[in-house]
């Protein structure tokens, strides 16, 4: 599971998350199902926060934070030590 949540981003879904959990739970009693829907979008949106992985980001592709450079596709190149032969029993 990679970030793909940025800093600005993540500050962005804790506002909302902690407005729709406050509105959930003062409308719980009122509307019901509205309050409990709210809740639950509020906390999913913390729980992408804490994680910093959108699922629904992941399904589109869609990267909000700076990615880091992929590993160099041959990792021996950048080993000195190894050699390209098996060692000695």
């Amino acid at each position: 599971m990679n970030v793909n949540i940025g800093k600005w981003d993540a500050y962005v879904r804790l506002g909302l998350a902690m407005v729709l959990i406050v509105w959930g739970v003062h409308d719980l009693d009122w509307w019901g199902y509205f309050g409990m829907v709210l809740l639950l979008l509020g906390a999913f949106l913390l729980l992408t926060v804490g994680f910093g992985w959108c699922p629904l980001y992941q399904v589109l592709g869609i990267w909000t934070c700076k990615r880091k450079e992929p590993a160099a596709a041959d990792s021996r190149k950048e080993n000195p030590v190894y050699t390209g032969q098996k060692m000695a029993a």
